[in-house]
């Protein structure tokens, strides 16, 4: 089981790699120095909270509550063929000719790559819940309900 210094130390480990103090890392998120301290220091942030440090970390926001240790890699996941030939075609629906200035199809292949990426934090976060699910299942335990 996961416990809030677990949380804490991800978030830490997720600073330390973008070379951040507390400071720069809550100015980057929108809170001040001492609410990064108290995260670092075992309080968990809310949801909303810890979606900004995952994107901001480039790691998926279920990370903080698997037992994997390290810190995955995103960029590395495997994805299908088919989603980038889906993104492709996404591109070629936008109509981009060779008549179209330069500086607008970059931004546009820009955009692209932006959303494959998109595509495949948003796969590995959902692998991961899947994962963590599984194993709630094999070890007898339900998945906790959600409220509304």
């Amino acid at each position: 089981m996961i416990e809030p210094r677990d949380v804490g130390s991800r978030i830490r480990a997720i600073r330390l790699r973008l070379n951040l103090s507390q400071e720069q890392f809550g100015q980057r998120l929108g809170v001040r120095k001492l609410a990064i301290a108290k995260y670092e220091g075992g309080r968990v942030p809310k949801l909303a909270m810890l979606n900004k440090i995952a994107r901001l970390g480039d790691v998926p926001t279920s990370w903080f509550f698997t037992s994997e240790s390290a810190v995955p890699k995103l960029r590395e996941i495997a994805v299908t063929h088919s989603l980038e030939d889906v993104v492709l075609k996404l591109l070629d629906e936008l109509q981009i000719s060779d008549t179209t200035p330069l500086t607008v199809r970059r931004r546009f292949e820009a955009r692209g790559k932006e959303l494959l990426i998109r595509c495949r934090r948003d796969l590995a976060e959902y692998r991961g819940m899947l994962g963590i699910r599984q194993s709630r299942r094999q070890a007898g335990q339900r998945p906790p309900r959600h409220s509304q």
